[in-house]
């Protein structure tokens, strides 16, 4: 069985930087202008309007401050490629999956926080360069599966805070209860196949590691979280996940920001569980090595 943290070497989406501009880490990137691949147009959607695999349409940008977008930006190119999401942790720090970062040259990254629609710039975004980053030291890939699959960013140019561009919410520690009723967060990619336009989310249930391991065994351990709609009659998966291009962003339940998304089934296909790093057991490496 194929999981999805490893498809994300393509090419999802381009943004050309003005002929004779630099790419720099500017507040509101009025510099690029946009040239669109494999984005799913809005017209697209049809009467449902689903993305992210059963979710909907954020309301407007700003309702999730801290999610932010990260991009390839190759030496030399005028393009930079959408990669995966990333979550504002702080001005200086960004935190993504340890696979959307991993072999990567530092300099070579590009935040962009505030993102609401992927092939629109707006004055309400802004984007650094990333300085360098830290993946978890035990962060592994064995066939198929990521485990400590986290990592911590720092920026060039700190973001300045507002009511569009903020830090998520806090992580729980140990003892916190939260909420099984969650919501799944990104620009991956839906039905139609290609990714999201616009940022999505979706209601979701958080379920038990031993309920997640009748699906994927012990590669979901105690230091994942897993989510999947399930019928309330018959206990039945509905269909709603995350799918690639959502790697590295967030899922948030209730007031905590609990996950980071790692992995899950090639295809994002039922019945099986999207699977997330559990912030909860990482919270004191992150305080440790935030910048």
């Amino acid at each position: 069985m194929e999981t999805f943290h490893l498809v994300l070497g393509f090419a999802l989406a381009l943004l050309a930087v003005a002929e004779g501009s630099a790419v720099g880490a500017v507040p509101h990137l009025s510099k690029f202008r946009i040239a669109r691949e494999n984005i799913t147009d809005d017209s697209d959607v049809g009467d449902d309007g689903q993305r992210i695999i059963g979710g909907d349409e954020v309301a407007s940008v700003g309702v999730y401050p801290f999610m932010c977008s990260l991009w390839y930006a190759p030496t030399g190119s005028q393009y930079i490629y959408f990669t995966c999401g990333a979550i504002l942790y702080n001005e200086k720090t960004v935190l993504t999956a340890a696979h959307c970062v991993d072999g990567d040259t530092a300099s070579e990254l590009y935040v962009i926080c505030g993102d609401y629609k992927l092939n629109e710039l707006s004055s309400e975004e802004q984007g650094s360069y990333v300085a360098k980053y830290k993946m978890h030291p035990r962060y592994e890939v064995p066939p198929g599966f990521a485990s400590n699959d986290i990592a911590v960013m720092e920026m060039e140019t700190p973001f300045t805070l507002n009511d569009n561009v903020n830090v998520a919410p806090p992580m729980p520690v140990r003892g916190d209860q939260f909420t099984r009723n969650c919501q799944l967060i990104g620009f991956g990619i839906t039905e139609s196949g290609g990714l999201s336009n616009t940022l999505r989310d979706v209601g979701i249930k958080r379920i038990g590691t031993k309920k997640c391991q009748t699906y994927w065994g012990a590669s979901a351990t105690g230091k994942n979280l897993c989510f999947i709609n399930t019928r309330d009659r018959d206990d039945q998966p509905i269909d709603a996940s995350s799918c690639n291009g959502d790697s590295g962003g967030p899922a948030v339940c209730g007031s905590f920001l609990v996950g980071v998304t790692s992995w899950g089934v090639s295809g994002c296909t039922l019945p099986y569980p999207s699977v997330y790093t559990k912030l909860q057991s990482y919270k004191a490496w992150i305080e440790n090595n935030a910048y």
